[in-house]
């Protein structure tokens, strides 16, 4: 049987559009983009940094909760996320690029594309429904595919978050210009979590070079966050314990140290 990942790329195989209508409306999308917010920048902020996450669904939970993707930003905003990751897979995640383009126009902090990126048209579609960054998984690219999307969406203004799993698979994200480097503590094979992943890579992945390092799923207290900083991570990715929430607003306030409620 096909692992989950195998099954993800078979479906973002039939679902990448090259015709040219659609890609002249993607370059007219662009063109027409009015606000644009800097990832990098918002990594460099003094206090916690959580990426706050908009996931209606996922493979591991089914679906989460039914919500409206730019009412979930404003309260995430507003308690103080650094960004926004907006789930665009649909078959997987129930998300959309619709739900990308609503949380741009919804927000004023950089909004991640969050999905299975391998073809540069995807990364036109992230520039066109408001993406500033966008996700890249090294397990799903081989490196001469990963090297030409970080190049392609370096053209187009967004500094990727180039995901990993292993040390090795750092390796190849950092010798291919990877400068944000997120740690997906869930096997996306498996679909298991373990934070201590995070804690045995980040220190690793910092001394050989990387700028940034995100920890990303897994992340459900304010004690992992304060320890997971003490192996140098500088921000966190959240999104099913924000999702899940009754009280997002206070759920993220309490991840951010704050623990006050709206």
């Amino acid at each position: 049987m096909a692992s989950f990942l195998e099954r993800v790329i078979q479906v973002k195989r039939k679902e990448i559009r090259e015709d040219r209508d659609y890609i002249a409306e993607l370059e007219r999308l662009i063109q027409e983009r009015a606000k644009f917010f800097d990832f990098v920048s918002a990594l460099k902020n003094c206090r916690t940094k959580i990426i706050a996450e908009v996931k209606k669904a996922s493979p591991s939970m089914g679906r989460i909760r039914e919500v409206k993707p730019s009412q979930q930003a404003k309260l995430y905003e507003s308690a103080g996320a650094v960004a926004i990751s907006v789930l665009t897979d649909r078959e997987f995640f129930n998300g959309s690029l619709e739900d990308l383009r609503e949380v741009r126009e919804a927000v004023s902090v950089p909004v991640l594309r969050k999905d299975f990126i391998i073809h540069k048209v995807q990364v036109l579609e992230a520039k066109a429904y408001g993406a500033d960054t966008l996700l890249l998984i090294v397990r799903i690219l081989s490196p001469r595919e990963l090297g030409e999307l970080i190049s392609f969406s370096r053209e187009l203004g967004l500094e990727p978050l180039v995901e990993v799993f292993s040390l090795e698979e750092a390796k190849v994200a950092l010798d291919h210009g990877a400068t944000v480097i997120g740690i997906n503590n869930r096997d996306l094979d498996t679909l298991k979590v373990d934070i201590n992943l995070t804690k045995e890579l980040a220190p690793k992945i910092k001394e050989l070079g990387a700028k940034f390092v995100i920890a990303e799923s897994g992340i459900e207290t304010r004690e992992q966050i304060e320890e997971l900083t003490g192996y140098n991570v500088d921000a966190f990715l959240v999104g099913t314990s924000l999702m899940k929430s009754e009280d997002p607003y206070a759920k993220l306030k309490e991840l951010l140290g704050f623990g006050c409620r709206k």
